[in-house]
């Protein structure tokens, strides 16, 4: 037989308010009140977002190369852009730009494998943007929108 747990709060005040019991029956809506509130507020979280990324070959570079077996991933959340390298990159390029073309942050260094993370400067506003990631002979570009 399965019992319903939410009926037990409603159950205690309707005896708290026949027995005239005021401060059990506040407190148990202010206990009702702070369940729910954490409830809502685990909804409220901030999710990192995937960008898709494209292989931009304009010369042709790669034709007769093999392609490596994983290409680094791009998610964002807030203003901070993290990069997931599937193994360690020695150089990579990472341009970022806003919808105008203009260039709002770049950076070259060694990526490590795993998660490497770019807080975007923040005079960022919301905006639709572009990341390049150039590294050996690839070059990838993908789009988000702060």
């Amino acid at each position: 037989m399965r019992t319903n747990f939410f009926l037990f709060p409603f159950i205690f005040l309707f005896l708290c308010a026949i027995n005239n019991q005021l401060f059990v029956y506040f407190m148990v809506y202010k206990f009702l009140f702070l369940l729910f509130s954490v409830m809502l507020s685990s909804l409220a979280v901030a999710q990192e977002v995937p960008v898709d990324l494209g292989l931009i070959d304009p010369v042709g570079n790669h034709k007769g190369n093999r392609a490596p077996a994983q290409l680094p991933s791009v998610t964002y959340e807030d203003d901070n852009v993290f990069i997931y390298a599937p193994y360690y990159i020695e150089s990579m390029e990472v341009v970022i730009k806003d919808a105008a073309g203009e260039v709002i942050y770049t950076y070259t260094s060694a990526m490590v494998a795993g998660k490497n993370t770019i807080a975007l400067p923040a005079l960022v506003s919301e905006d639709k943007y572009s990341i390049e990631l150039s590294f050996g002979s690839f070059h990838l570009l993908g789009y988000f929108m702060l």
